[in-house]
C-alpha cells in the first residue's frame, strides 16, 4: 500500500478524450486562392458531362418524347438550366460574349434511327434541344442567334418527310407566336430568313405571324432559315437592289458592300462590326438591357461562330456570305438532339482566346476606345457627299424592310 508521500499515477484509471485536430480557419481573404482552381473544374467537367448527359438522355429519350407529346401546354415554358450550367454562364460572362452564333442543327433523324424512334420523335427532340440553347445563349447576352432549319434541297427529300417537317415547322412557328413565355422574357424577335412563298400555305401563315407578333421584341433576335439556301439569299439580294433602282430608291453610284449586306436576310445593315462591342448583356435580366444594344430585327451583328453538329464538315449552302470573314467555324461530333451547353463551352473558350489575341493585336483601351468614338461619328456625320450617300442607303434599307413587312401581312390568311 502506497504511503501517502508517493505521488499519485500519471496515468488516471479514466480514459482521456482525444487530442484536438488542429482547426483549419479559411477566411474570406483566402477565397481568392480558389480562383486558379475553376478553370481546370470547368474543363473536366465539359469533357465528363456530356458523356454522362448523352447515356442518360439515350436511355430516357424515348419516355422524353413521350412525355413531350402528353403535355404539349408545357412546351411554351421557358427552360431552366441547373446550377453548373449558370455557374459556367456566370463564369463566362466576365470574358469576351459573341454577338451572332448560327447553328446548323444537323443529326435528329440519325438520332431516332439509332434509338430505333420514328422519326418525328426525333425532329421533337431536337426541337427542344434549339429551346435549351437559345435559352442558355440569351442568359450569356448573344444577341443573334440564327439556325438552320430547311434547306430548298430538301424538298427533294420523299413527300411523307417534307409533310412531317412543314407540320412541325407550323406548330413551332404558332407557338413563337402566340404563348411563348421565353420570347416575352428575353424580348427575342422572330425573323423568318427565305423564300415563303415555297411554304405551304399553312406554314407561311403561321411563319408570317410569328415574326409580325414578335417584330416589336428589340433585345434579341432568332433567324430560322426555312426554306434556305444561301445562293437563293444573294440572288434575292440583288434583285432587291436592282428594284430599288428601277424605283428611283438609291442611285446606281450609292451601291456598295453596305448595300448588299443590309439587303441580305442574314445582315448588318451595312454597319461595322466594332459598333456591337458595346452591347448590353442579357445574363442579368432582360429589363437591365442597354438601349444602345437594342435594335430592329433588320440590323444583326455579323457571325462570330457557326456551329455545325453531327460530325459533318459542311457548310451545305448556309450563310456563305456571312462566313467568309471574322468567323469561327467548329464541327462538333455530337448529333443535334445530344447537343448541350457543355459541348458548346470548348468553342465559348476558343472564341475568348481568339477575341483577347484580337483584342491585343489591335493596341490598347484606348486605342480601341478612340477607334469606336470615329466609327460613332462616323455614323453620325450627315455633311459631305458620303454623309448624303449614308441617308440614302438607310432610307432604301427602311424600304426594304417595310416591304419585308408587307410581303408577311399579305401571306396572313384573314381569319
Amino acid at each position: 500500500m502506497p504511503s501517502h508521500h508517493e505521488l499519485p499515477s500519471s496515468s488516471p484509471d479514466y480514459p482521456l478524450p482525444p487530442p484536438a485536430r488542429p482547426h483549419l480557419a479559411l477566411s474570406r481573404s483566402h477565397l481568392w486562392l480558389l480562383i486558379p482552381l475553376i478553370g481546370p473544374a470547368l474543363a473536366l467537367l465539359s469533357y465528363l458531362y456530356p458523356i454522362a448527359s448523352r447515356s442518360i438522355r439515350a436511355s430516357l429519350s424515348k419516355k422524353l418524347a413521350y412525355y413531350n407529346h402528353a403535355l404539349p401546354q408545357q412546351r411554351s415554358q421557358r427552360p431552366q438550366p441547373n446550377l453548373l450550367t449558370r455557374l459556367a454562364l456566370k463564369v463566362l460572362s466576365y470574358g469576351p460574349v459573341p454577338k451572332h452564333v448560327a447553328f446548323i442543327m444537323d443529326g435528329n433523324r440519325r438520332y431516332a434511327r439509332r434509338l430505333k424512334l420514328d422519326t418525328r420523335v426525333g425532329h421533337e427532340l431536337g426541337r427542344q434541344t434549339l429551346k435549351k440553347t437559345l435559352d442558355w445563349c440569351m442568359r450569356l447576352g448573344i444577341h443573334t442567334v440564327t439556325v438552320y432549319a430547311f434547306s430548298i434541297e430538301n424538298f427533294k427529300r420523299s413527300q411523307s418527310e417534307v409533310d412531317l417537317l412543314m407540320s412541325l415547322a407550323e406548330h413551332v412557328f404558332s407557338e413563337y407566336a402566340e404563348n411563348s413565355s421565353m420570347f416575352d422574357h428575353y424580348g427575342i424577335a422572330v425573323r423568318v430568313v427565305g423564300d415563303l412563298k415555297l411554304l405551304p400555305p399553312k406554314v407561311a401563315d403561321a411563319a408570317a405571324r410569328a415574326e409580325l407578333a414578335t417584330r416589336g421584341n428589340k433585345r434579341a433576335v432568332l433567324n430560322v432559315c426555312i426554306p434556305y439556301t444561301s445562293r437563293h439569299e444573294m440572288s434575292s439580294a440583288v434583285a432587291k437592289i436592282v428594284r430599288g433602282v428601277e424605283r428611283g430608291w438609291i442611285g446606281v453610284d450609292d451601291v456598295g458592300i453596305d448595300v448588299l449586306d443590309g439587303c441580305l436576310d442574314v445582315g448588318s445593315g451595312g454597319r461595322e462590326r466594332e459598333s456591337y462591342d458595346s452591347g448590353a448583356r442579357l445574363i442579368e435580366g432582360p429589363e437591365k438591357a442597354s438601349e444602345k444594344s437594342s435594335s430592329s430585327p433588320q440590323y444583326q451583328p455579323p457571325v462570330d461562330i457557326l456551329v455545325r453538329t453531327s460530325g459533318e464538315i459542311r457548310l451545305s449552302d448556309f450563310l456563305l456570305y456571312q462566313a467568309s470573314e471574322n468567323c469561327q467555324i467548329h464541327f462538333l461530333d455530337v448529333l443535334w438532339p445530344e447537343f448541350s451547353f457543355w459541348d458548346m463551352l470548348p468553342v465559348l473558350w476558343a472564341y475568348q482566346a481568339g477575341s483577347v489575341k484580337e483584342r491585343w493585336a489591335h493596341g490598347s483601351r484606348a486605342g480601341r476606345k478612340e477607334r469606336e468614338e470615329r466609327i460613332g461619328a462616323d455614323e453620325h456625320d450627315d455633311g459631305g457627299e458620303e454623309g448624303a450617300r449614308r441617308k440614302r442607303v438607310q432610307r432604301f434599307l427602311e424600304k426594304v424592310w417595310e416591304d419585308r413587312g408587307r410581303e408577311c401581312r399579305s401571306l396572313i390568311k384573314e381569319t
